[in-house]
Formats: C-alpha cells, sequence, structure tokens
C-alpha cells in the first residue's frame, strides 16, 4: 500500500487501514523496543494507537514529554523490503515457499 505523507499523517489511517489493512497479514511486534514493551505476537490497534500518541500501551505511562500533544511528530516509518524477486517468489508461490521466504525475512530483521 502507498499513502501520500499527508495520509500518513493521519494516526488513523496508519492504524486501521496500513498496520490493519484487509490486503496485508497482520502486523507483528519484532525488536528490543517491543519487548520493553511487553509487546509480542499481533499489532493490537488499540496498543498502537496508544503508542502512536506517546503513551504505554495500556495507556498508563507517559513514554515522551509531549504524550498526546497534537502536531507532534509520532514516528518515522522505516521498512526493509525483500528485493522484489523475493516477493514475487512469495506471491506465486505455494504455502510451503510462502512460509520459508517468510521465515527466512524474520531472521534477516533479528540481525538489522
Amino acid at each position: 500500500m502507498i499513502a501520500s505523507i499527508k495520509d500518513a499523517h493521519n494516526q488513523h489511517y496508519l492504524v486501521k487501514d496500513y498496520y490493519h489493512s484487509d490486503n496485508e497479514r497482520p502486523g507483528i511486534w519484532i525488536g528490543s523496543g517491543a519487548k520493553k514493551l511487553g509487546l509480542n505476537g499481533e499489532v493490537d490497534p488499540q496498543h498502537m494507537a496508544l503508542l502512536w500518541k506517546g503513551y504505554s500501551p495500556e495507556g498508563d505511562k507517559k513514554l515522551v514529554q509531549n504524550a498526546g500533544s497534537e502536531g507532534r511528530r509520532a514516528a518515522w516509518d522505516i521498512t526493509f523490503s525483500a528485493p522484489k524477486s523475493v516477493s514475487v517468489a512469495w506471491g506465486v508461490g505455494d504455502e510451503d515457499l510462502k512460509a520459508k521466504l517468510e521465515r527466512a525475512q524474520q531472521i534477516g530483521r533479528a540481525h538489522v
């Protein structure tokens, strides 16, 4: 999915349409930040919305000084993508190949 910068500034777009689109597999929490916040498994839209506003996943702690402030920059979106040939192989592959490619991506992300 591609969106303009204007659209990307809208938290509702990112939480509902990007991270939980019917066209995409569910997002998953990865990395040391997610672990420190106790996040694992599929991305929960309520947790994502609170994080976007600068609060802990439970909403009980401010994670930044300007949590909840209007106009604050909530995040930077960085994407590490496989080469197009891997995407094409996944798109036309059977379930076994898709699972292997997804596992390889997860292993790669762990080393970033």
